[in-house]
């Protein structure tokens, strides 16, 4: 019985040994505001911006993916959250185009395997000429990592214009590497611009992606039931195997 308990005993140190994965990364934009500024006070032209009638957002939470159509013809608020298991994505609500803005976070929180969650927007537009359009927010990334895990947050806001003129990719990310290196770009700042001076009004895209990610698959993860109970038994096993070989040598 003494070989079985420490056969036992070895058992539960290894399986106390084994990491416990609690990483975690939460990506969220607060106070997202689109402007718009007047180029040419003499021309006559309201600067305004439209968006086409399929405006949408979409959530994506692991692998469940759920389209909204966000703000309607007007931008008008919204909110709505989706989770699953333990990841979430929400969009809440808020005007782009006030001073209140537009706000969204995608989190996830996993002990095992990998999962994310995801918040996106786009946003077709035409733009009338002379205008020049402001999009800006703040980011913040989060983010923590078991060692051997890899966490990431981003978010990324991208502007695209039909008249080939320069367009304008922002980026900010931090992430947690499995060899424990941390990263991180961008700052906190998320904006990105374009002026429309062609003299005519021009068809655009504006996106937004909000992206966090966990993925324990680096490093083993905490053993399932029955793997702890094989161990456990193939371990008695050999120790009962080597106590009878020595009680037969007594």
């Amino acid at each position: 019985m003494k070989s079985l308990s420490a056969a036992t005993a070895l058992s539960l140190s290894l399986l106390a040994s084994t990491p416990v994965h609690a990483s975690s990364a939460t990506a969220s934009i607060t106070n997202l505001q689109i402007r718009l500024v007047d180029l040419d006070l003499s021309d006559g032209v309201t600067p305004t911006l439209t968006p086409a009638s399929y405006l949408q957002t979409w959530l994506q939470v692991a692998y469940q993916q759920m389209e909204v159509n966000s703000f309607g013809s007007a931008l008008g608020p919204l909110t709505k959250v989706d989770s699953f298991g333990t990841s979430s994505a929400q969009v809440f609500g808020g005007d782009p185009f006030s001073s209140s803005g537009w706000a969204a976070t995608a989190s996830v929180n996993r002990t095992v395997n990998e999962s994310s969650g995801i918040v996106g927007i786009y946003l077709p537009f035409t733009l009338t000429t002379n205008t020049l359009l402001l999009v800006s927010g703040s980011f913040n990334a989060q983010v923590s990592a078991t060692p051997g895990d890899y966490t990431s947050a981003e978010s990324r806001l991208e502007m695209r214009s039909d008249d080939d003129a320069v367009t304008t990719t922002n980026i900010v990310d931090s992430a947690i590497y499995p060899d424990g290196h941390f990263y991180s770009r961008g700052g906190n700042l998320l904006q990105a611009s374009y002026a429309n001076v062609t003299g005519r009004t021009v068809d655009g895209v504006l996106s937004l992606q909000l992206w966090a990610y966990v993925d324990t698959a680096f490093t083993s993860t905490v053993p399932e039931p029955a793997s702890v109970a094989l161990m456990i038994g193939g371990l008695a096993f050999v120790a009962a195997f080597t106590r009878r070989k020595m009680q037969r040598h007594e």
